[in-house]
C-alpha cells in the first residue's frame, strides 16, 4: 500500500514539475496565440495578431506549432537572415 502512495506522490510531484516548466516557455509567458490558417493548412503560433508580427511559425498540430514558436524564440538570427530582414524593412 505505501509504494502506491509513494509513486502516486511521485507521479504528482512530477507532474506539478512538468507544469510549472511549461509555463515559463516563451509561447506562455509572453502569452502568443495559436490559430488554424486555412490557406496554408497547417497551426500558427503568433506574438501578435496578424502574419506581419516578427515572431510567428506554423507547425502541423497546435502542439508542434507551439513548439516550434518556443524553439524560434531563442534561435539567434544568421547573418544572411538579418540582411534579407533588413532589405524587406
Amino acid at each position: 500500500m505505501q509504494s502506491i502512495i509513494d509513486r502516486q506522490l511521485h507521479e504528482a510531484a512530477v507532474a506539478r514539475n512538468n507544469a510549472a516548466q511549461l509555463a515559463e516557455e516563451p509561447f506562455v509567458v509572453y502569452g502568443a496565440h495559436i490559430f488554424f490558417n486555412r490557406r496554408k493548412e497547417l497551426w500558427c503560433a503568433i506574438l501578435g495578431h496578424d502574419l506581419s508580427d516578427p515572431v510567428h511559425v506554423f507547425g502541423d498540430s497546435p502542439a508542434k506549432a507551439v513548439e516550434a514558436f518556443n524553439a524560434a524564440w531563442y534561435k539567434e538570427l544568421t547573418e544572411e537572415e538579418i540582411k534579407l530582414k533588413e532589405r524587406v524593412e
